[in-house]
């Protein structure tokens, strides 16, 4: 009989334990969308010229209990930037900006900035 509850102990303990873990996994979103991303306010639509498809690109950042944070600060305007000179483009179209955040608190966590968007050039300065 005892170790019939000792063992429903340490499952009862055991059930508790990774119920709390996987709470803390649950992911946390955001996501905000632009029609257009320009590093010059006075386009002219009619000028805009599309390079290639649909791009995706993200920044991440880590955090471990014993190592504490690696890797670099995510930010969109960082991950925007890195896009554009990619491409060689000038604006971004159909913009979607995307934070995440997942992990287990207090052990491992990760900070992720992402952006997907339509890289496009200016034809003719595209200046009005």
């Amino acid at each position: 009989m005892k170790k019939t509850t000792r063992a429903t102990t340490v499952l009862s303990i055991s059930v508790v334990m990774i119920s709390l873990l996987l709470s803390g996994c649950t992911p946390m979103h955001g996501t905000a969308s632009l029609t257009l991303i320009t590093r010059d306010l006075s386009v002219d639509s009619n000028s805009i010229e599309l390079i290639g498809g649909v791009d995706k690109i993200s920044d991440s950042m880590y955090w471990a209990l014993i190592f504490g944070m690696f890797g670099k600060q995510p930010t969109h305007e960082a991950v925007i930037e890195r896009l554009l000179e990619r491409h060689q483009a000038d604006v971004l179209l159909d913009a979607e900006l995307t934070t995440s955040n997942f992990g287990i608190p207090y052990i491992f966590m990760v900070f992720s900035d992402t952006v997907k968007g339509q890289p496009a050039r200016f034809v003719d300065g595209g200046v009005r």
